[in-house]
C-alpha cells in the first residue's frame, strides 16, 4: 500500500504581519500536481490543518477546495485529524456523512477506537485516527481519575484500541503528539507547561506505522513512527529543512519503507548576515531577494533605520537581528555606566555607534556640542 503523510499545513498562518496565504496556494497546488503522479492509495494530513481554531475565510476556502480536488477528482481516500492549532469541533462537523465519498475525520475522540479499513493486494488495513487530545479531555471521556499527562492519557487509549484490534491486520495509527526525541522548532505551539506533554515513542510500537503531526522538521523517530513535518517554512529556525511530503510504503508484512519528496515554495526562508552595505551590494544581483528574510547585521557599531534601506533590496524582509560578535558594547550602557558620564561623554558614545566610518569625535565637535548644550541649558529644556 501506498500512503502519502503529511501534517501541519497551517492554513491561514501569519508570521511578522505577512499573510501566507498566496504561498500556501501555491505549495498546495504543487502537492495536488505531485498527487496525480504519485497515484497513492489514501493520503494522510495529521494536524494542524489551519494555524488557528477561528480560521480565515480564505483558508477555510482553499481547504475545501483541496478536499474536493483530492476525493473527486483524485478519488484518493483522505484521511485527516485535529491538531492543537485546531478546533475539534470545527474539523470533526459533517464527519458522519463524509465517510461515503471517502474522507475520514476525526476532530473529537468520539468512536476512535474504530479503525478504517481500506484494501491491497495483500488484505486488510486499519487506519485508527486519533486527534490532539488533552489530558483532561481524556480523563473526562474515560472516566479515568488516574489520567494527568500526556503520557497516562496515550497509553490508556492506545490499550483500549488494541485491546480491540484485528491481530491478523495491519495498522496505522495517525496521531498528533509530542514523542520523546523529536526535534522541535520555535513556531511550534507547547502543548503543555514542564515536560507532562511528551510521549514516549513506547506507546506507538503495537502499529506498522505512526503517522504523526506536530513537529515541523520532517523526522523518524524508529523505522515505524515518522513525522512528515510542516509543508511550509513557518519560522526562520527552519531555513534548513527540506519542506515536502513523505511517501510511505508497506508491505504485506507490515513492513515500512519511507521516502522523502521536496515540495518548493516560490518564495523560500532564509538568513543573511553581514555589513549592511555588503548585503545591500549583493541583494542587488541576488535573482530571490524577493524570498522572506531576517538579516543579521555584522557592524560593529550602530545603523540608521537598517530595515527601511535592506527593504528597498529585499522587499520581503521580515527581521533585523544584530550579530552579537560584532556590536561594541557601548551601545548596551547601564544605567550606573550613563549616570557616571556627562552629556557631553553619551553624545560621544553615540556619535560612535551612529557613524558607520572611523571618523573620530574632535575636540572641535566636543566645543560645538557643548556650545549646543550650554543653549539648551540656559533655556531650561534639560
Amino acid at each position: 500500500m501506498k500512503i502519502i503523510h503529511t501534517a501541519d499545513w497551517h492554513l491561514g498562518k501569519i508570521i511578522f504581519q505577512t499573510r501566507l496565504i498566496e504561498e500556501q496556494k501555491q505549495v498546495i497546488q504543487s502537492f495536488l500536481e505531485a498527487l496525480e503522479i504519485e497515484k497513492p492509495d489514501a493520503v494522510i494530513i495529521a494536524g494542524d490543518v489551519y494555524d488557528r481554531a477561528s480560521p480565515p475565510s480564505e483558508a477555510v476556502e482553499l481547504l475545501d477546495n483541496t478536499l474536493k480536488n483530492i476525493i473527486f477528482d483524485l478519488k484518493t481516500p483522505l484521511f485527516l485529524i485535529a491538531g492543537n492549532h485546531d478546533s475539534a469541533e470545527r474539523i470533526h462537523f459533517g464527519s458522519e456523512f463524509m465517510k461515503v465519498n471517502g474522507l475520514f475525520v476525526r476532530g473529537k475522540l468520539e468512536s476512535f477506537e474504530h479503525p478504517v479499513t481500506l484494501y491491497d493486494e495483500f488484505g486488510e488495513v486499519d487506519f485508527y485516527l486519533l486527534p490532539y487530545i488533552d489530558p483532561a479531555e481524556v480523563k473526562h471521556y474515560l472516566n479515568d481519575e488516574e489520567i494527568h499527562t500526556h503520557q497516562q492519557a496515550y497509553e490508556k487509549l492506545i490499550k483500549q484500541l488494541t485491546d480491540q484490534r484485528k491481530e491478523k491486520n495491519r495498522s496505522v495509527l495517525i496521531g498528533h503528539a509530542f514523542v520523546a526525541g523529536g526535534e522541535e522548532s520555535d513556531s511550534e505551539r507547547p502543548l503543555s507547561v514542564g515536560g507532562s506533554g511528551v510521549v514516549n515513542a513506547s506507546v506507538f510500537h503495537p502499529f506498522d506505522f505512526t503517522a504523526l503531526g506536530h513537529l515541523h522538521r520532517p523526522q523518524t523517530l524508529s523505522k515505524t513512527i515518522h513525522y512528515s513535518g510542516s509543508l511550509m517554512k513557518y519560522s526562520f529556525s527552519e531555513t534548513t529543512h527540506q519542506k515536502g511530503y513523505s511517501v510511505i510504503t508497506m508491505d504485506g508484512a507490515g513492513q515500512i519503507e519511507i521516502i522523502r519528496k521536496p515540495l518548493k515554495a516560490d518564495r523560500d526562508m532564509r538568513i543573511i548576515k553581514g555589513k549592511i552595505d555588503e548585503l545591500i551590494e549583493k541583494g542587488k544581483s541576488d535573482e530571490h531577494r524577493d524570498d522572506f528574510i531576517m538579516a543579521v547585521l555584522e557592524n560593529e557599531k550602530a545603523v540608521m533605520n537598517p530595515i527601511g534601506r535592506l527593504r528597498e533590496i529585499y522587499p520581503n524582509i521580515m527581521k533585523i537581528e544584530r550579530s552579537h560578535s560584532g556590536i561594541n558594547t557601548d551601545i548596551n550602557l547601564t544605567v550606573k555606566q550613563r549616570e557616571s558620564k556627562n552629556d557631553i561623554e553619551l553624545f560621544e558614545s553615540f556619535f560612535k555607534q551612529v557613524r558607520e566610518g572611523d571618523d573620530e569625535f574632535t575636540e572641535d565637535m566636543k566645543q560645538a556640542v557643548a556650545s549646543i548644550f550650554d543653549e539648551i541649558y540656559k533655556e531650561g529644556n534639560l
